[in-house]
């Protein structure tokens, strides 16, 4: 998929698409190879202005359930450091194939993770994350948590990218104990087939719609 390939993924578990898990919460796997453009409302579910650095958790929701997120983290300062933006798609830079490989890597430290679309910016990165195999609710009902991170929940795989991915990049630029990452990430959970298509739509248009807008400024 050219440049494209190298900034969009399509969903992988071991190398491997996935087609099983989300499927069996009454989810289309991701079409490999296809990209849209977005439409209605859940076209826009990330607004910088109104979730920047601050905690967005849905309060006593049980992250460790099985269902779909949407997840995008920042870096730091926004600083454009993780690749370069051409007509349609992020031409990484080493630092953001550092956090591809990452991110890649996650389902062989979380068994319980499938990975869908995501798509890698110059000071972001948006993606879809999987939890679990068993079918879910669509309005899941909270469950009260106990303080502290879940080994098996959300949080945890996402503190756990954003710290292999920030050391491997220190490591790579010697530049050891600077922040890769805003201190928090913006999370929505997905609820329905439909809100699932609209943001993968999202995603896969993402470097186009940046590129017209960045042309605009």
């Amino acid at each position: 998929m050219g440049t494209l390939g190298r900034s969009i993924g399509p969903p992988r578990r071991k190398g491997f698409l996935v087609t099983g898990a989300i499927a069996g919460m009454g989810f289309t796997p991701f079409p490999h190879g296809q990209c849209f453009a977005p439409t209605g409302d859940d076209a826009m579910p990330y607004d910088p202005k109104k979730h920047h650095r601050r905690s967005i958790r849905l309060a006593g929701y049980d992250y460790t359930q099985p269902g779909a997120y949407f997840v995008t983290l920042c870096t730091q300062d926004r600083a454009p450091i993780l690749g370069d933006l051409t007509t349609t798609a992020v031409t990484l830079s080493p630092v953001g194939e550092v956090v591809q490989r990452c991110w890649l890597a996650l389902p062989h430290h979380f068994p319980q993770v499938e990975l869908d679309a995501w798509v890698i910016m110059p000071d972001h990165f948006h993606a879809i994350v999987v939890l679990g195999a068993a079918p879910v609710s669509q309005e899941p009902m909270p469950k009260a948590l106990a303080h502290g991170t879940r080994p098996d929940s959300l949080a945890a795989v996402i503190q756990n990218f954003k710290s292999v991915s920030t050391r491997r990049t220190n490591q790579l630029r010697t530049t050891a104990g600077a922040s890769l990452w805003q201190r928090d990430y913006y999370e929505r959970i997905v609820r329905t087939p439909q809100a699932l298509d609209t943001i993968r739509q999202y995603i896969a248009a993402n470097p186009a719609r940046a590129f017209a807008q960045a042309g605009r400024t």
